[in-house]
Order: C-alpha cells, then structure tokens, then sequence
C-alpha cells in the first residue's frame, strides 16, 4: 500500500506538467505469474516499483509482465533494498534505503526448523500456509476466517 500511494502522487504531479502524455498507475496481482489489474495501453513506457526487493525475483517477473503486454520497461525502483550476501543488488534497481537483513537459505537455521512455513496473503493481510490445490469459487463465497497468529 505505501507504494502504490507514493506511485499515485508521483503520477499527480507529473501530470500537473504541461506535456503530451499522461501518466498512469496501473496495479498488479500475483507474485508468480504478476499480470495488471486493468489494460496497459500497448508500448507504453513503465516504471516498475516495489516495496522490498531482497532476491530480485518479483521485479524481474514484473518487468517480464509489462514486456509480455506490450509496454517497454524504462527504470526500476524499490522502497528498501536488502543488505546481505544472499541478496541481489542489481545495478539498474534504484532503492530509497538499503537496510541489513538477517537472512538465510530454507531450512539453513537449525532453531526455526521447528516453525512451520507460512507465505504473505495479501487479501488477508497475514501469514497463511499455502495451499497445494486451488480453491472452488463457493469457498470464497464464505465467511473468511481471522488469521491465527504466526508467533511473530
């Protein structure tokens, strides 16, 4: 959400210019397969933002998105940026901040080992277990239940 407001002022104020283009935000779903929420108009010019980039991995796959729907990538940008030797730092990546984070490679930390895996589910704004199988359309039809605490 904070950079989805921070594109929307970004947007305002270049289009408080005078100039011939327009600037538009255009949102995306998905972490693997990222496709927009609305039409991207076809060789339009995008800058591709995030909140956090640690491995690279979801800014490479939204670029990949905007090139597949016929836009053409001109800068890329995250709000903070990992410091560690896991992590990726690419060169063309432009970050507000670079922050030290503890990281390390699944099941590399023998003291969580215990814990069970839990992914980010932005709809419920909470750590989830993924599931291996899709859901029917009735299931989301029905009251979703309150996260249960991750111990975090």
């Amino acid at each position: 959400m904070p950079l989805s407001t921070i594109a929307r002022r970004v947007a305002d104020m270049r289009n408080r210019r005078a100039s011939s283009f327009t600037v538009r935000e255009i949102m995306y779903e998905g972490y693997v397969d990222p496709m927009p929420v609305e039409d991207m108009p076809d060789g339009c010019r995008a800058v591709v933002l995030v909140d956090v980039s640690v491995t690279g991995r979801l800014l490479s796959r939204l670029t990949q998105s905007v090139e597949r729907f016929g836009g053409q990538v001109i800068g890329r940008g995250v709000i903070v940026t990992a410091v560690h030797p896991l992590a990726t730092q690419e060169p063309d990546v432009r970050s507000l901040c670079k922050l030290k984070m503890a990281l390390s490679r699944t099941g590399d930390t023998p003291a969580l080992r215990w814990r069970e895996r839990r992914y980010f589910n932005p709809l419920s704004n909470c750590m989830t277990r993924k599931r291996e199988t899709g859901r029917s359309p009735t299931s989301f039809t029905m009251p979703m239940k309150r996260c249960e605490s991750s111990g975090t």
